[in-house]
């Protein structure tokens, strides 16, 4: 992390320890950092997580326990593994982990975030969607090897997992977090990855009215269809289309019970803008890229959300004022 200096122009290295230097620990420092600022911690992810539980027992045939416990804005349990240093057993724990904890039901979840007096912000999700989806979420100093290389075999199997790098730089007193994602990425890329850049995911659909057939709202399977007729961009493997609103884009996923939408950029009171628009406000929040607001997520549900979607990208978000050029280039 470089520290800025207005008056010299210049730079400055800020120190960077390890936490074993730093006498910062795994489970008493890190995983209470996070559980104790889970707000924070997800949104410099820039992914919509909710943190219910920690230290939880993933059956009671084992002694071990998850280091934390989430879930993500489609109602997958997403299990947390934190790692000081590099571990290369931390993807297989993870996956172990994973294993047990599909076989819960929603009243379980929720107990567990009841320990901890999280139930309510989960309060909001159908028991029939909770925990029909798992995900792994590594957060650890460093990745051997041999983990990316898993990693990346299990992603283009359909597992879904993210590797987060975490790091230290201090500045006199003051300590910092850095959170960098380093798979899925080009960082993976240049070790591992095809000639060509590219990780070709096995297809799971093979066709769009077979993605269909994975949800039950039909206003989102007929706006699909009416925007894949016309021609827009799309992705079958992802349920996913893209569609341009002037220089900007907006991404929507097909989900089992919505769509969710993904706004590339920002514009003035762009959160308001939608909730009035909206039957689900609550579904509303921005991602953080480097500490930087650059995308909002949303929900569209009825057919009245996706009519004002339609209008509002084909002519009113066209004379806002975006906080960006539309140039940047999203993951």
């Amino acid at each position: 992390m470089l520290k800025i200096s207005r008056t010299n122009k210049q730079f400055t290295r800020l120190a960077t320890p390890t936490f074993a230097a730093a006498n910062i620990l795994e489970r008493s420092d890190l995983q209470e950092y996070i559980f104790n600022s889970p707000d924070a911690f997800c949104d410099e992810l820039g992914q919509g997580l909710r943190v219910i539980a920690k230290e939880v027992r993933p059956s009671t045939v084992v002694a071990d326990r998850i280091d934390l416990l989430a879930v993500d804005e489609d109602a997958n349990l997403v299990i947390i593994e934190l790692k000081r240093g590099s571990e290369k057993l931390q993807l297989l724990q993870a996956i172990a982990y994973v294993g047990m904890a599909a076989k819960w039901t929603a009243k379980e979840i929720r107990d567990e975030a009841k320990k901890f007096q999280r139930e309510s912000i989960i309060d909001d999700l159908d028991d029939e969607n909770l925990n029909q989806g798992q995900r792994i979420l590594l957060v650890a100093e460093g990745y051997d090897y041999e983990v990316l290389v898993a990693a990346e075999w299990l992603y283009k199997k359909g597992v879904e997992l993210d590797c987060v790098r975490v790091a230290l730089a201090v500045d006199g007193d003051s300590e910092y977090l850095t959170f960098t994602q380093v798979f899925p990425t080009p960082e993976l890329a240049e070790q591992v990855r095809k000639p060509n850049g590219k990780v070709d995911r096995e297809p799971v659909y093979e066709s769009w009215e077979d993605a269909y057939s994975d949800s039950v709202n039909s206003a989102a399977i007929d706006f699909f269809r009416s925007q894949i007729a016309v021609g827009c961009d799309n992705k079958l493997e992802d349920r996913l289309i893209t569609l341009p609103a002037g220089a900007h884009k907006f991404r929507v996923r097909l989900r089992a019970k919505y769509a969710r939408a993904t706004q590339l950029g920002r514009f003035a009171d762009d959160k308001a803008f939608w909730t009035n628009r909206l039957s689900s406000s609550d579904s509303i929040h921005p991602g953080l890229k480097a500490g930087k607001e650059f995308v909002l997520r949303f929900h569209l549900q009825t057919a009245e959300d996706f009519a004002a979607f339609k209008k509002a990208i084909n002519s009113e978000v066209l004379t806002v004022q975006w906080e960006d050029s539309g140039q940047e280039s999203f993951v």
